[in-house]
C-alpha cells in the first residue's frame, strides 16, 4: 500500500485548487503567495498532468488568496474549495495519522476532484458521528479522491446523504456502503500504483 505525504494544515481556514495545467499551476501559486500570508501544506503535480495547491491560514487571508488564484487559473481551473473550520479529524487524515478500528459499516466515497474529497471529508465527518479510516489524494487515481468513513450503520447512512447533497452528481464517481464488511477487509482497501521516482 502506497502511504500518503505527511499534510500538516494547522492553521483556522484551509483551501485546495486544482489545475489542468502544470505550468500554469505554478504561475497561480506564485500569485497566491504574493497576495496574502498563508502557509502552502502543499504544491506538487499529479497524475494526469494536473496541479494541487492547498493552502491554510486566517479565513480572510485564505479567501483573498483563493479570489486570486481563481483570476490567474482562468480555464485551467478544475476545482476549489475553502474550509472555513475543518474538521480536526479532516486534519488527522491530511496529516496520515490515522488508525480508525473497522467498525460495523462503512462509506467509500470516490470523487472527481480532490476538493470534491475534501469537501465530502469535511461534511459528512460535521453531520454524522462517523470517523474516517483513509484519504487518499490523487496519487494512483488518475485525478481522483477517496476517502473511507465507518461507523454504526445509520450514521453511515447520514454520511451517505450528506455527501450526495453536498457534492451533487458533478463531483461524485460513486458512493458506496457496505454495511457488515469483513474484518479483513481494511487490510486490501487502497492498494495504489506506487509513484513514479523523480529523477
Amino acid at each position: 500500500m502506497v502511504t500518503a505525504d505527511p499534510l500538516r494544515a494547522t492553521r483556522p481556514a484551509l483551501a485546495a485548487l486544482e489545475l489542468s495545467s502544470v505550468a500554469r499551476g505554478v504561475v497561480v501559486l506564485d500569485q497566491m503567495v504574493k497576495r496574502a500570508e498563508t502557509t502552502v501544506v502543499a504544491a506538487r503535480t499529479f497524475s494526469p498532468g494536473r496541479y494541487l495547491v492547498l493552502i491554510c491560514g486566517l479565513e480572510a487571508e485564505v479567501e483573498e488568496s483563493v479570489e486570486t488564484a481563481v483570476e490567474f487559473a482562468g480555464d485551467h481551473l478544475l476545482d476549489h474549495v475553502i474550509l472555513h473550520d475543518p474538521h480536526p479529524r479532516l486534519r488527522t487524515a491530511l496529516a496520515n495519522e490515522l488508525g480508525t478500528p473497522l467498525s460495523e459499516s462503512l462509506l467509500i466515497a470516490e470523487t472527481h476532484t480532490l476538493s470534491g474529497a475534501l469537501l465530502g471529508l469535511d461534511r459528512a465527518l460535521k453531520g454524522a458521528e462517523v470517523d474516517v479510516m483513509e484519504l487518499r489524494l490523487g496519487a494512483g487515481l488518475d485525478g481522483r479522491g477517496i476517502f473511507t468513513l465507518t461507523g454504526a450503520l445509520h450514521m453511515i447512512q447520514a454520511a451517505f446523504e450528506t455527501c450526495q447533497d453536498v457534492l451533487g452528481a458533478e463531483r461524485i464517481v460513486s458512493l458506496e456502503l457496505i454495511a457488515k464488511p469483513h474484518p479483513d477487509l481494511p487490510l486490501h482497501l487502497l492498494g495504489a500504483e506506487p509513484a513514479a521516482p523523480r529523477r
